[in-house]
């Protein structure tokens, strides 16, 4: 009998086929959602963070080692990051005591740019001034400090460009002491990575640095103080970024825009310095100011680039706490126990070992699956119509896909019980025919012929 009668023929070979397409087809929408999410990957795959920002750097504070990179040494606008460095100048060289008068060059400013509102005679303390420009990048002050200290903005840049060239600084020119936008004005992650080393070795910068918010003192014209809170949004308990690691850090706008952060990150004795160039949103930011940060940590002691002084003459390098000026540890118990427990690290085999790297390797899996969630909570809140369209498309393929499943189930049931029929009606016509004697055979073909007959002459 043909083999299509008993349900194996060609027909049930193609439907096997059709239902392996199906979740191939299924399996293809589910590996697209998350490109779908985060609308591309980054370029560069492999070892390291993968990043979608146009430049970035991490460095080691202790070290000056630089950890990680992409394209850390190409062109970005300097924007904000200006005032850091005009900050680094005034806790290097002045006594942040000092009271400095500001003239009518309180007014030569944007429009829109940030301003902690001063008037020409007004007269704030030079530690003031470091916090408007930290923590609220207040162009009208960076104009009074620039003309106080060298007479006017142009010379104040030139010490900008000069210090910059002592700190070994590859790729930045300074016009103007808060980084307004300009072909002449122009920095890179690297760059902004060795003059943040040098400013996080200034207690007073690390302190301005480090705070969340600011109420500077009434002055000579006004007896009201102003307050200022930092733009890094990893330092406040009450931020979607915040990070119990940051040490403190600085947004830098260009156009308008978030363009890039600076931020500091210390876990113990490990600091490090994180600089992320060319994003498009808060989100995007600081996950990768996040991702950099915890690759910094764990990486920063493998980098085979070693420098043993902070570049370009800069200030001391922080040691660690409890550390001598010989970078040597202070406290004999410390040593003492250290050394005791040396040779345990070393009996430390078999399964004592195996449980421990099992145990190290578990915690490192947990905290990065703990970022990666952080960073994609965080970047839903920034791209909900994103993440809302994406779901909204996966959820049709997969409506489409599950409608054309059941029309085909419903056309192979079908398919199925007329194959069952006919094959009833096959036995049936078998029984008869094996009932009939051979008159009774050639009585009915005689028939079948004559009706053919009939039907032809018809």
């Amino acid at each position: 009998m043909p083999a299509d009668l008993f349900g194996t023929g060609k027909g049930d070979i193609k439907m096997k086929k059709w239902k392996y397409r199906s979740i191939a087809l299924l399996l293809l929408c589910l590996s697209l959602l998350p490109s779908l999410i985060v609308c591309g990957e980054s370029e560069g795959a492999g070892d390291g963070p993968q990043l979608l920002c146009a430049s970035a750097a991490v460095m080691d504070l202790n070290t000056g080692n630089l950890i990680f990179g992409k394209d850390e040494k190409a062109a970005q606008p300097a924007g904000e990051f200006a005032e850091m460095m005009t900050v680094l100048l005034l806790a290097e060289n002045y006594d942040l005591g000092e009271r400095v008068p500001f003239s009518e060059i309180l007014y030569d400013v944007g429009e829109d740019s940030p301003k902690l509102g001063l008037q020409p005679g007004e007269e704030i303390p030079l530690y003031d001034a470091a916090c408007a420009l930290m923590l609220g990048s207040a162009e009208d002050v960076s104009n009074g400090v620039a003309e106080y200290i060298a007479g006017s903005r142009d010379a104040f840049a030139a010490r900008m460009n000069e210090r910059a060239a002592e700190l070994g600084c590859v790729n930045t020119h300074f016009s103007d002491p808060y980084g307004r936008d300009g072909s002449d004005q122009y920095t890179c992650a690297y760059d902004i990575a060795l003059i943040a080393r040098a400013a996080y070795a200034n207690p007073a910068f690390r302190e301005i640095c480090g705070r969340t918010e600011y109420d500077t003192e009434p002055t000579n014209l006004t007896g009201a103080s102003r307050q200022l809170r930092s733009s890094c949004q990893m330092l406040g308990t009450d931020s979607a970024y915040y990070q119990d690691w940051c040490e403190g850090g600085k947004e830098s706008y260009s156009s308008g825009n978030l363009n890039a952060v600076m931020t500091f990150g210390g876990s113990g004795e490990k600091h490090v310095v994180s600089v992320v160039m060319g994003t498009h949103d808060a989100g995007e930011a600081y996950g990768e100011t996040a991702q950099l940060i915890s690759y910094g940590f764990a990486h920063g002691s493998e980098s085979a680039e070693t420098s043993g002084e902070t570049p370009g003459g800069a200030a001391e390098t922080p040691q660690p706490a409890g550390a001598g000026t010989d970078g040597t540890t202070e406290n004999p118990i410390q040593i003492m126990d250290e050394n005791q427990e040396e040779p345990q690290t070393q009996q430390d085999t078999g399964v004592g070992a195996l449980l421990s790297r099992l145990e190290s390797l578990l915690t490192e899996g947990l905290d990065r699956l703990t970022e990666g969630l952080d960073m994609l909570s965080a970047y839903a809140k920034d791209h909900f119509m994103v993440v809302f369209a994406a779901g909204c498309a996966f959820m049709f393929l997969l409506l489409v896909l599950i409608v054309l499943l059941l029309l085909r189930c419903i056309t192979n049931s079908r398919i199925r019980r007329r194959r069952k029929r006919e094959e009833k009606m096959r036995q049936e016509k078998e029984s008869v025919i094996e009932g009939m004697s051979l008159e009774e055979l050639e009585a009915e073909l005689r028939r079948r012929e004559e009706a053919e007959n009939g039907k032809k002459k018809w």
